[in-house]
């Protein structure tokens, strides 16, 4: 899925992705667009639908990104 970021590097967002305990989150692509705000190219992995979605969410709102649509 595709999400936007804000975060001060590309390093932190990919700490926080490496963070993640209760699935697997990967950042497939991260591209700087300016004042802060990444886009990413995510992909998220857990056991149901639903705990994929909370890692999601949770990601976002840890690097202070937009909401992901799954």
């Amino acid at each position: 899925m595709k999400v936007f970021v804000k975060a001060q590097s590309a390093d932190e967002v990919v700490c926080r992705a490496d963070e993640v305990q209760e699935g697997e989150l990967i950042v497939y692509s991260l591209i700087d667009v300016g004042e802060n705000v990444f886009r990413c190219q995510i992909g998220v992995f857990a056991p149901s639908v639903a705990e994929c979605r909370a890692i999601a969410e949770a990601f976002c709102s840890e690097v202070g990104g937009s909401t992901p649509h799954l």
